[in-house]
């Protein structure tokens, strides 16, 4: 008999072996071999052919095969091997073995999240089709979130009424997916209604929503452009037992600031101030779109101006919490949009209160702000801004055009040409600072009004050593700003290349240009402009004024003339600035019928007379010695109740000083100081000359005392 040896020593016993024995129910011939009691070891030797009958029953083999199979897919799953876990996965269906459900979920689960929506739900059915498995939640929610990725709104409700109908309960991102999906569904009058049907359910179902919910709600709503039916959906989350965070106010403010929906974002923005202020706790209940605008920004109102400008010290200050920069900029936009300047800068001193240190972009468009405002007050705290932001070193490297370029605009509109001009000498002291366009056109207006045109040409000079291509409002700046400090040939050349680059004319432009050529005496080059100008449609009544003007002072008085009865046939009513041009012109040129005739049109034509025409017709006269036309013309100025200017008695001074009238020059000179006009360095030449052609020298020396000691020469 073949026997086989079983060792016995301490793995078995002799009542082990017997319930062995007993087990084989009589298969097993064995003799015992050795003495008990005085061997160490046992052995049992049986018969070879009963140990075959040991072998485990068939249902017992299957069970180890498909545990063994199992694990081997489970291996697979846990290295990210999913295309060979689903191979051993349908060969287990070839050899009539039936994988777990964990195993079903794994691969529909990750499927679902490859995008592989397909093969997911071919699992899915076939899970659904087998007798010996059912689904449960986990595969209902791993497919829930596959027809999400797939955008199929239409199978995730069925699969979420199923799971209604078992009992089972969705996810909080299986809700989130479900009400995400609804954007598939645009045209639908009900979609609003399933969306807060969707946030009862929630509710019911004690499935309490998070962040990614709200945020998903309000792109949604923002999507249909329903954000003001935003308080319901809210009033739903927050009896689901959704409580509101930063991150939640957040969501709401971008949105509404997307929408432009200022009243609601400024409402957000203070109780988001408000829930950080509390050391990071959360909102107590407040209603996130109820809050009305009467209370808007009361808890900081008093301290604006304390924190408009950080002094250093964290005096005033609470650092506890910081408002997002990055949000507070788009308000801040948002409110200079809607021309709410006031809410803008009650924005920015909220968020200076949080102590968070906003970013050149942020301190910019507060400055562009208080430009807007022209108000003193607001100029001087946004120089105090502008000096604070520059106060270190990295603050001046950081300084970019854009806040330059508001700075200056901000001061110009002020009338504080020279702080603006302080501004752009800044700039080009800024090493690596590249200008931009709109930069360069900043710089060139402030010299222009602060009267340096050297400096505006040197501005010039450095736009033309920078890679820029030239817009209108370069051109424009060039040559309003220095053309007349430029030499000609450098004007004509940046209007010729303003031409030829074909952009758009202005009449301010093409009337300068004009003026700079009439003044050179260049006629016909005035000419030339005058009829682009006409070609480009914007020749206006200062255009013919330029070329009249221009045709009187080098005598060409037929052209004058002719201009001006072309500026009447194209229906310019207001002539009196070409009348006085043409005064001015036949005065110079002693021409004095053709004046007065010029005078009795302008007359005729219902024109009125102003100051500039007074002004013209006495200097004319006193020149010419017509001290009782100069008289005529005195009377007719104050029964037309024109009031003179400073020019006007310096001529009176000067006609009658030049016809020995020493007594009527003092008497003009008594009139003026009556009305209060500050006489200046020519008035009292003027008169110092009256004196002296008297030959009345005390009343010379006199009053060349009084000069000496007013600071004049």
């Amino acid at each position: 008999m073949d026997c086989l040896t079983l060792p016995s020593a301490g793995a078995f016993t002799l009542d082990s072996l017997i319930d062995l024995r007993h087990s084989l129910h009589g298969f097993l011939s064995c003799k015992f071999a050795g003495h008990v009691e005085a061997r160490p070891s046992r052995t049992w030797v049986c018969s070879a052919s009963a140990v075959r009958n040991l072998a485990p029953p068939k249902e017992k083999q299957v069970e180890l095969e498909r545990d063994r199979w199992l694990s081997q897919i489970r291996g697979y799953f846990r290295e990210g091997k999913v295309f060979e876990a689903e191979d051993l996965m349908r060969k287990m269906g070839e050899v009539g073995l039936v994988p777990d459900l964990f195993c079903y979920n794994a691969l529909i689960t990750a499927h679902g999240k490859a995008d592989r929506f397909e093969s997911a739900r071919a699992w899915f059915c076939l899970l659904e089709s087998d007798i010996r498995l059912q689904p449960d939640a986990v595969t209902y929610r791993s497919m829930i979130g596959a027809c999400g990725r797939a955008g199929e709104l239409k199978g995730a409700l069925e699969l979420y009424d199923k799971m209604k109908a078992y009992g089972f309960r969705p996810s909080t991102q299986n809700f989130n997916t479900l009400i995400s999906l609804h954007r598939k569904i645009d045209k639908d009058v009900n979609k609003e209604e399933k969306v807060l049907g969707l946030l009862v359910d929630m509710r019911e179902m004690g499935c309490c929503p998070d962040s990614p919910t709200i945020d998903v709600v309000v792109r949604l709503f923002e999507r249909w452009r329903i954000l003001e039916s935003l308080p319901a959906a809210i009033s739903l989350l927050k009896a689901a037992g959704w409580s509101p965070t930063q991150r939640c106010y957040s969501i709401l403010l971008k949105a509404y600031i997307r929408c432009s929906m200022i009243e609601l974002a400024l409402d957000v923005f203070h109780m988001l101030c408000e829930t950080l202020s509390c050391s990071g706790s959360h909102d107590d209940g407040k209603d996130l779109v109820s809050q009305g605008p009467c209370n808007r920004g009361s808890k900081h109102s008093d301290d604006t101006h304390d924190v408009f400008v950080y002094n250093g010290n964290s005096m005033g200050v609470n650092t506890s919490f910081r408002v997002d920069e990055s949000l507070c900029h788009s308000l801040i936009c948002l409110c200079r949009t809607m021309g709410r300047y006031t809410e803008a800068l009650q924005v920015f001193s909220d968020m200076r209160h949080s102590g968070t240190k906003p970013s050149w972009f942020t301190a910019s468009t507060v400055i562009d702000i208080c430009g807007r405002l022209n108000e003193a007050t607001a100029v001087e705290r946004a120089e105090a801004l502008f000096i604070e932001m520059r106060s270190s070193a990295e603050g001046k490297e950081a300084t970019d055009a854009g806040a330059y370029t508001v700075t200056i605009n901000m001061f110009l509109k002020a009338g504080l040409a020279k702080k603006a001009a302080e501004i752009a000498t800044l700039v080009s002291e800024h090493e690596g600072l590249v200008p931009d366009s709109t930069l360069f056109v900043a710089m060139l207006r402030a010299y222009s009004r602060c009267g340096m045109p050297a400096k505006a040409v040197q501005v010039y000079k450095s736009m033309l050593g920078v890679r820029l291509t030239w817009t209108a409002p370069m051109f424009n700046g060039v040559i309003h700003c220095c053309g007349r400090a430029l030499p000609l040939e450098e004007s004509i050349k940046v209007f010729l290349a303003m031409v030829y680059a074909k952009v758009s004319l202005s009449s301010g432009t093409c009337n300068l240009m004009m003026d700079i050529y009439a003044k050179a005496g260049l006629l016909d080059k005035a000419e030339n402009v005058f009829k682009l100008a006409k070609e480009h449609g914007v020749l206006d009544a200062i255009s013919y004024n330029t070329m009249i003007a221009g045709y009187g002072r080098f005598k060409e008085y037929n052209r004058m003339e002719y201009a001006f009865l072309e500026m009447q046939s194209a229906g310019f009513k207001d002539h009196v600035e070409a009348y006085n041009s043409m005064l001015d012109a036949y005065g110079k040129a002693s021409q004095l019928r053709r004046m007065e005739n010029t005078l009795e049109r302008m007359r005729r034509s219902d024109c009125r007379l102003d100051l500039s025409t007074y002004n013209i017709l006495i200097n004319v006269y006193g020149r010419e010695g017509l001290i009782e036309e100069l008289k005529k013309i005195r009377k007719s100025m104050k029964d037309a109740n024109i009031e003179p200017d400073s020019y006007t008695f310096n001529t009176l001074i000067f006609a009658y000083g030049n016809a020995e009238m020493p007594n009527e020059a003092m008497g003009a000179f008594k009139e003026m100081q009556d009305l209060n006009l500050v006489a200046d360095e020519v008035t009292y030449n003027c008169l110092i000359a009256a004196f002296e052609r008297s030959g009345n020298h005390l009343e010379v020396a006199r009053w060349s005392l009084w000069m000496t000691q007013l600071g004049m020469k």
